[in-house]
């Protein structure tokens, strides 16, 4: 989850503009869902950029979303002082 996090991070920050996913398998990632959406709701993460991290248990689905992902919103004024 470290790589995951790190490259969504890089994503936000502008550094890469590829889209992440998850396969959802049996639920295993619902937990980190219900931790992303928590976080928008307290306002410490953008709707915007928790959504470049793409979760689905459907991997036809996932793929498709993966490969009509638009690239990040551009947040470069999170580099600058």
């Amino acid at each position: 989850l470290d790589e995951t996090f790190e490259v969504w991070t890089w994503a936000q920050l502008g550094i890469q503009a590829k889209p992440l996913g998850l396969l959802n398998v049996e639920g295993y990632f619902d937990g980190i869902r219900e931790f992303i959406d928590h976080a928008v709701a307290e306002a410490f993460v953008k709707r915007t950029h928790a959504d470049l991290l793409m979760i689905d248990t459907d991997i036809p689905a996932l793929l498709d979303r993966l490969a009509s992902a638009p690239p990040p919103p551009d947040e470069a004024k999170w580099l600058k002082p």
